[in-house]
């Protein structure tokens, strides 16, 4: 009986042993996924973050979770090293102090901190993921397209700042791809629906960015809710054309025929971009008249201009502000005709 015991108590200390050892080890060598998964706090973190069929939730729930079920866990796994030693070594082994809610105060302590260490490998997982995902998904080769594709489409699926940031690196400038990964990191980009990323986004619209990305930012921006910083972006990148300013690709190609042909793809950006603007007026207008002078003596030419090509009639109040003289006579004309163009009400008489 006495050695059934002690064999009971030997094999509960080694498991417990074993897999603190293994948790904490796991730590120290950040947390590959092959020790991952003997975190019971990381697997529902990784269910939180990763759960598929569902709503993902924040990254930011992940650790919260992970560390309240580490604290249970931990607790127990305690609790069983101690019954271990208990059986071993006899009753007296046993008579550790106790709180108000008999759980060991020492066992408490110590499952708090490898909580807390388990809770700071998730973090620490996470952040090497996706990395190593930025990595794959950044120097793959066109052989490796595949893979650099799934690496895009991961590492869109963590939620927080990191992973829009990343996907942004992606997207810059000095960086082009004959496969699809930039147009995948686009898209996923723009169905996050976070006005920071439509913003973001929106400021990729610059002269020196290529022809296909100032396209497919168009496109996005037609299904997303442009916020003011969106209209800042595309009204500037507008305003930048307007003063005679080349595209990219105006700038290298010499072939009549050729640029005849990216004129029509250009024409499609800039009238893409229109009906962006034209989806919220007020807003457009808000930025026309804080940035381009509208219902000022000097309002911008670009903007007098959108006014009339988006018809945008929520204008008139600025157009016909009194006691605003314009001294140079080709504006005040243009303002003229859009007061007649838009039909604005007259200015109410004095009584």
């Amino acid at each position: 009986m006495l050695l059934g015991k002690t064999m009971e108590a030997r094999a509960l200390s080694l498991a417990a042993l074993t897999v603190g050892g293994l948790t904490l080890l796991d730590y120290f060598i950040e947390a590959k996924p092959l020790f991952y998964s003997l975190y019971p706090g990381e697997i529902i973190s990784f269910l939180i973050v990763w759960g598929h069929g569902g709503v993902q939730l924040a990254d930011t729930f992940a650790p919260v979770a992970s560390f309240i079920v580490n604290i249970i866990y931990y607790t127990a796994l305690y609790e069983i090293l101690l019954l271990g030693v208990s059986r071993f070594a006899g009753p007296s082994a046993n008579e550790a102090p106790r709180n108000i809610l008999g759980i060991r105060t020492i066992g408490l302590g110590i499952a708090l901190l490898i909580a807390a260490l388990a809770g700071l490998a998730d973090v620490d997982y996470r952040q090497h993921r996706m990395n190593d995902l930025y990595r794959i998904a950044i120097n793959g080769s066109l052989a490796q397209s595949a893979e650099a594709c799934a690496a895009v489409v991961e590492l869109a699926g963590f939620r927080g700042k990191q992973a829009p940031e990343l996907l942004f690196h992606l997207l810059a400038p000095q960086h082009s791809y004959y496969d699809k990964r930039q147009d995948i990191a686009l898209q996923l980009l723009a169905k996050r629906n976070d006005p920071e990323v439509t913003a973001r986004l929106a400021e990729l619209l610059q002269p020196y960015t290529s022809l296909w990305l100032r396209t497919e930012v168009s496109k996005a921006l037609l299904d997303m809710e442009c916020n003011r910083a969106c209209t800042q972006f595309i009204l500037f990148y507008l305003d930048r054309l307007s003063l005679g300013e080349l595209n990219s690709e105006d700038a290298t190609e010499h072939s009549p025929d050729f640029r005849f042909s990216l004129k029509a793809e250009q024409d499609e950006v800039v009238n893409r971009l229109g009906r962006v603007l034209g989806k919220d007026q007020s807003l457009t207008v808000a930025v026309l008249t804080d940035d381009y002078g509208i219902g000022t003596s000097y309002p911008s030419r670009l903007a007098l201009q959108l006014i009339g090509t988006l018809q945008l009639r929520t204008a008139c109040h600025e157009l016909i502000r009194p006691n605003v003289k314009i001294y140079d006579p080709v504006l005040r004309g243009q303002v003229q005709n859009l007061i007649q163009q838009l039909k604005c009400p007259p200015l109410p008489g004095p009584h």
